[in-house]
């Protein structure tokens, strides 16, 4: 289901890059015209860098991965679950690796 929807992502991914490509040389003369130094939006930079590396640092990783794969799990329930005449619920996943490789990882371990 995730490939139905991975259009969003880079669309958003797109529309801020092409932001920021319109407002950072706003951002640059304003620096420069208020300091007077041609090396401010340098700085600037370096401490937007700095600011984004420590909201990375405090993201989970193991977490996003238990959450990922807990969601494509469901996305895959949904998707090809069928009931069958007792109404149980059977799921039917084609591939040797089931969920498209999620988890593949671990089966070589």
């Amino acid at each position: 289901m995730w490939l139905t929807l991975q259009f969003l992502f880079f669309a958003i991914f797109s529309i801020i890059g092409k932001t920021s490509s319109f407002i950072g040389p706003f951002v640059s003369s304003a620096i420069i015209d208020r300091s007077g130094n041609t090396n401010m939006p340098f700085t600037f930079l370096l401490g937007l860098g700095a600011f984004s590396v420590g909201i990375l640092w405090m993201v989970d990783v193991d977490k996003s991965r238990i959450e990922c794969r807990s969601y494509l799990e469901g996305e895959a329930t949904k998707m090809y679950s069928m009931t069958d005449s007792f109404g149980s619920v059977t799921t039917s996943v084609e591939g040797e690796g089931g969920l498209g490789g999620v988890g593949a990882d671990e089966k070589n371990t």
